[in-house]
């Protein structure tokens, strides 16, 4: 994450809300695949303001389905956000770092989490 946010603050913005506890490990593996900082940057403040939005409907992380990335790029057009290019696949790799943690698992979604 340090590579990527040298402000403090900012920092421990990032790692708020339900996904704060994974996040750096998402910025490692972002790392290690070469992403320059700029593209990383906006990868990891998207997925930090989908915790901002998965906090305020107090959805934990064991919770979160594949859905709420549908509910919250359908929310983010709404209130007048156009969807970048890759930020569907930007927080479909964060769930897939949920999964690869153990905290859901993908291919059994649990059938009311939604």
């Amino acid at each position: 994450m340090n590579r990527f946010f040298r402000d403090t603050e900012t920092l421990q913005h990032m790692k708020s809300g339900p996904l704060g506890l994974y996040i750096d490990r998402y910025a490692d593996q972002l790392e290690a695949e070469g992403y320059a900082r700029y593209s990383a940057f906006h990868m990891l403040r998207l997925v930090s303001l989908f915790s901002m939005w998965l906090e305020r409907r107090r959805i934990h992380p064991h919770e979160i389905v594949p859905q709420h990335i549908t509910d919250y790029l359908r929310f983010r057009k709404r209130v007048g956000y156009q969807p970048g290019l890759g930020d569907s696949t930007t927080l479909i790799r964060m769930l897939t770092v949920l999964d690869e943690d153990a905290v859901i698992d993908l291919r059994n979604p649990k059938p009311n989490a939604v």
